[in-house]
């Protein structure tokens, strides 16, 4: 974008911007697609990503955690699959 145009901008808050936007839009996109899921692997994947660990998570979903792991990464995996397709 940058080249387009015969002038610099004063800060990077433009391009900081730019890239906050473009950040959300591919959480967004995932989290559509992670909906497509079971609820349960839903579930998984959102206290995966706030940080969880799968001890914690498999107490919460009332699963094993090597149920926990192997539905993760199935997941994970679908999740790549898919973004590789829509890009």
């Amino acid at each position: 974008m940058r080249e387009d145009h015969d002038f610099e901008y004063a800060d990077n808050s433009y391009y900081e911007n730019q890239e906050r936007e473009r950040a959300q839009e591919v959480s967004d996109l995932i989290w559509s697609l992670v909906s497509e899921f079971d609820p349960i692997d839903q579930e998984i994947i959102r206290l995966y990503n706030e940080g969880h660990t799968d001890s914690y998570i498999s107490q919460q979903v009332n699963m094993p955690r090597s149920t926990i792991q192997w539905r993760k990464r199935m997941v994970i995996e679908l999740l790549k699959e898919k973004m590789t397709k829509i890009r």
